[in-house]
């Protein structure tokens, strides 16, 4: 996961350059990427309105951000931790692919 960390480190770097700091903050403060491989990342945020939000508004620059950090793009989700969607954007922990050193 430090791996992800990582990415996701530049992936705001890049980001932040086009807002202020509070709106910055407010919507990207506590995206996470949950999954990445050569086909699909998958981001995560604990509200269903940053998720919206973010999915909605931010989608292309979040996009471009990404393939300046890894090199390629993929199809991009973003999920919703909120409570109310049992954890994982109405996923389970489960259905989410874990990251291995092999992909």
């Amino acid at each position: 996961m430090n791996e992800y960390n990582e990415i996701v480190d530049l992936i705001l770097e890049e980001i932040k350059k086009n807002f202020k700091s509070p709106s910055f903050n407010v919507w990207f403060g506590e995206l996470k990427l949950t999954y990445l491989d050569e086909h699909k990342a998958i981001f995560s945020t604990p509200s269903d309105v940053r998720k919206k939000f973010l999915s909605n508004k931010f989608l292309p620059l979040i996009r471009d951000a990404l393939i300046n950090a890894i090199g390629f793009e993929v199809e991009i989700e973003i999920i919703s931790t909120e409570a109310n969607n049992e954890g994982f954007g109405g996923y389970s922990e489960e259905d989410i692919p874990k990251y291995t050193e092999e992909q």
